[in-house]
């Protein structure tokens, strides 16, 4: 999908024109979600945001984009930097799209259990590598199948840094 056909998943991701960079996902006509850790520097704004811009500020093929600047932030009330609990935020865009062009992702169920084993898409802009350079390291949006890791392995490595509301993937 990301070599072939960039248009099949692209249109739920936005890329956030931020100093470090970072990502959402568009979930209505007018709104972004995002992690609070990303929005959470005050003297950081978001200059604007690229709803399908796979390679945001270089030339996106013949994939169309949306550009929008930010009307609003609104990081979760109970967000702990320290802990990342309650870490999501929400961004209104000050020029909404058409959702028949670009639709918005469709939330899980929050009461849903995410099974171990179960094979999950990642994205993002970041780090390629535990090594990796922690900002902004790729030109282009960067995609992998991971699985779901189960609870107790997960709380092995990360210890009390997972939270309840939290899961892991990756590979072991």
């Amino acid at each position: 999908c990301m070599t072939h056909r960039p248009r099949c998943i692209f249109f739920k991701i936005v890329f956030l024109a931020l100093p470090n960079h970072a990502g959402g996902t568009l979930i209505s006509a007018c709104h972004i979600v995002t992690a609070a850790h990303c929005v959470a520097d005050p003297s950081k704004p978001i200059g604007a945001v690229f709803v399908n811009a796979y390679r945001p500020y270089i030339e996106n093929g013949d994939v169309p984009f949306h550009f929008s600047e930010v009307r609003e932030v609104t990081r979760h009330g109970a967000f702990n930097m320290t802990t990342n609990e309650n870490d999501i935020a929400l961004i209104e865009m000050d020029q909404c799209l058409n959702v028949t062009e670009f639709p918005p992702a469709v939330p899980a169920n929050p009461s849903t259990d995410i099974p171990s084993g179960l094979m999950v898409d990642i994205l993002g802009f970041g780090k390629l590598s535990e090594e990796g350079n922690m900002f902004f390291n790729v030109e282009s949006l960067q995609m992998a199948v991971v699985p779901v890791i189960p609870r107790e392995s997960c709380m092995q490595y990360y210890g009390t840094k997972i939270k309840i509301d939290m899961f892991c993937g990756g590979f072991a």
